[in-house]
């Protein structure tokens, strides 16, 4: 049994697997003095080896591709839409914005948006948006079968 201090260096000091509360953790350097950790979730040494060096592969992989290195859920994206919205509304409010021209956000249109984004969060708020698809956003939505028309 590993005790809660275990730490250990893989793939040349590349990746660093440490153990948080018996669960074991890994650790990546991104860049820029920043990291990023990922709980294996697992208590077995032998997996967690191999699902870290997975990870530090899916990392350079990611930053090959120029691809973001950190995946952000459905949540995190309508929040930060909200508060472009939000923004836009307070400008058009500051300056006068005619919003019959569509050149803004109404005071409407952002509680349309507020309403509507809560269902939305509840179904796939924590799912990384990488993850939605049309078969996950047609599944929101069950749409009946055509009742058989008698003959």
């Amino acid at each position: 049994m590993l005790d809660s201090t275990y730490k250990e260096e893989l793939e040349d000091g590349k990746v660093l697997l440490y153990t948080r509360d018996g669960i074991f953790q890994a650790r990546v350097y991104k860049g820029n003095r920043q990291y990023i950790n990922r709980s294996l979730k697992t208590r077995k040494l032998d997996d967690a080896r191999k699902l870290a060096v997975k990870f530090l592969h899916e990392i350079e992989f990611r930053k090959q591709e120029q691809l973001p290195l950190q995946q952000r859920t459905f949540n995190d994206v309508i929040t930060e839409y909200i508060k472009l919205r939000e923004q836009q509304y307070e400008q058009s409010q500051k300056t006068g914005v005619n919003t019959s021209r569509k050149q803004a956000t109404s005071i409407h249109m952002l509680k349309q948006i507020r309403r509507v984004s809560k269902f939305w969060i509840a179904y796939c708020g924590k799912t990384p948006v990488s993850k939605i698809d049309n078969a996950k956003l047609s599944d929101y939505i069950v749409v009946p079968a055509k009742p058989l028309q008698p003959a």
